[in-house]
């Protein structure tokens, strides 16, 4: 009698690799569905970075303006390029797990060899993808404004820089899919998200310096990761801005301002990460005890 086939429990490297290509082939052809709301949200990213470059150079003050170097454009628009990343790290995991709960395919996921953090990943890869388009629009914008950037190996480590930067906000992205099935959050929004990007926005130095703010929204941003990737990337990639003390941490320790910046980055990130990634395993496994892995239930 011939032996039947075996389920693959574990997938390699290699068929994992497939895996998120067909993925990522997948969210392709639903991009490509929608082409209209594609454009749209397009034409919504040229205008934000068109009115922030605007608004900014014409009536941000002159003592201001001289705490980031005298160029407002550059802050601006890297600003708006990282926020952009972050607002992906953070959605993301939730809007991959969500369309998986809705689509009822998050039950055959979690039977399949390859790990439903997997493919989360692999949708958020999808989605920093498509913030490369929404980037290069950012820098059209701001070379239209007079923005200049560093070149040659400092624009590489610039970019270097932002990959960190979305790995240290991913933490949040997960803790924020976890809200999904720990409190059963299904509708639009989610309380970690609706916190986090509110805030990244407001005290993380976006659009000004957070040493404008009141101290204890200065000691909020301190305490987000979000804040130090800024300062680094700009420092890296805007030849004018300051090299002293921009981060109120940075008078408090004996290093470099960017010495502190990546520890505090690389820090961060070691706390936020496995909490996020617990909790979404958490979340799951609620789920599984509950009967709530199928919209169904």
């Amino acid at each position: 009698m011939m032996p039947g086939p075996v389920n693959k429990t574990r997938l390699t490297p290699r068929e994992t690799m497939g895996v998120v290509m067909v993925l990522l082939e997948r969210n392709l052809k639903l991009m490509t569905r929608f082409s209209v709301s594609t454009l749209m949200f397009y034409m919504g990213v040229l205008s934000e970075a068109a009115i922030s470059a605007f608004l900014g150079k014409t009536l941000i003050g002159g003592a201001n303006i001289a705490q980031i170097g005298g160029d407002y454009v550059s802050y601006v628009i890297i600003g708006l390029a990282y926020s952009q990343l972050m607002q992906t790290s953070i959605s993301a995991p939730l809007q991959s797990l969500s369309g998986a709960y809705w689509s009822s395919r998050l039950e055959p996921l979690l039977r399949a060899p390859v790990s439903i953090r997997t493919v989360v990943l692999a949708d958020c890869l999808w989605y920093y993808l498509n913030d490369l388009v929404t980037i290069g629009v950012y820098v059209l914008v701001g070379s239209l404004f007079g923005m200049k950037l560093s070149g040659g190996p400092v624009l590489f480590a610039g970019l270097g820089a932002l990959i960190l930067g979305c790995v240290s906000v991913l933490g949040f992205g997960f803790l924020s899919a976890s809200m999904f099935n720990l409190i059963n959050a299904k509708g639009h929004s989610e309380p970690v998200e609706w916190l986090v990007k509110t805030l990244q926005r407001l005290v993380c130095g976006v659009y000004f310096p957070i040493t404008v703010l009141p101290g204890w929204l200065r000691g909020l941003g301190s305490l987000m990761p979000q804040t130090y990737v800024l300062d680094c990337v700009r420092r890296l990639l805007m030849p004018s801005y300051p090299r002293g003390h921009t981060l109120p941490v940075h008078g408090t320790l004996p290093m470099s301002p960017q010495v502190i910046n990546v520890f505090a980055i690389v820090s961060l990130t070691a706390l936020i990460l496995p909490l996020g990634f617990w909790a979404f395993k958490k979340g799951l496994d609620k789920a599984r005890n509950d009967g709530g892995l199928s919209r169904w239930n």
